[in-house]
């Protein structure tokens, strides 16, 4: 549904928005890690018709899906952002992902009531809350991205799966008729 908020506030370009995450991270190895997390919300509800629901801002985390803006560089780039010890020339990158008040957003996530009566969905049975402005195959897409062996193996494995099967029912045919 869309996405309704009494109070949003502006990034940089003007545009409306309920909510802004912003990463500051050095590489070290292979691993990625943040040096700087700032993060900015605004209460908001996804409406659907007559239906609406709070979302729990404070647990959007690992279950936001969207499409991240993304900036590289080195540490000497920003050398007034980085913690001391951190050489010049260590790679570091700025991620912001974003949720605009104008957008459409899909949530799953555990429905509780507050003490008001309203209900929220948040985080709960093991399991983030997922909120996204993608339509869910873009998103399934986007959360393939960074396991892309895993999506291979698991289609690798499906098809030996299915030509098992298959042999199995050759070699079963092949005994019946001999």
């Amino acid at each position: 549904g869309r996405i309704d908020a009494e109070e949003e506030f502006e990034d940089e370009h003007h545009r409306p928005l309920v909510f802004r995450r912003t990463r500051l991270e050095t590489k070290a190895g292979k691993d990625w890690t943040a040096i700087e997390d700032v993060r900015q919300s605004a209460p908001f509800e996804i409406v659907e018709g007559l239906d609406r629901i709070g979302v729990d801002v404070a647990a959007l985390d690992v279950g936001l899906v969207v499409v991240t803006r993304e900036s590289e560089g080195v540490a000497s780039d920003v050398p007034d952002r980085m913690p001391e010890g951190v050489a010049p020339d260590t790679p570091v990158r700025l991620r912001v992902e974003q949720v605009s008040s104008v957008e459409h957003a899909i949530a799953c996530g555990v429905p509780v009531r507050d003490a008001d009566g309203a209900t929220t969905l948040g985080a709960g049975l093991g399991r983030p809350l997922i909120v996204t402005t993608l339509e869910p195959a873009e998103a399934m897409r986007l959360l393939a991205v960074d396991h892309r062996n895993t999506t291979r193996a698991v289609a690798i494995l499906l098809a030996s799966g299915v030509a098992a099967v298959a042999i199995g029912a050759a070699w079963l045919v092949v005994d019946a008729v001999l």
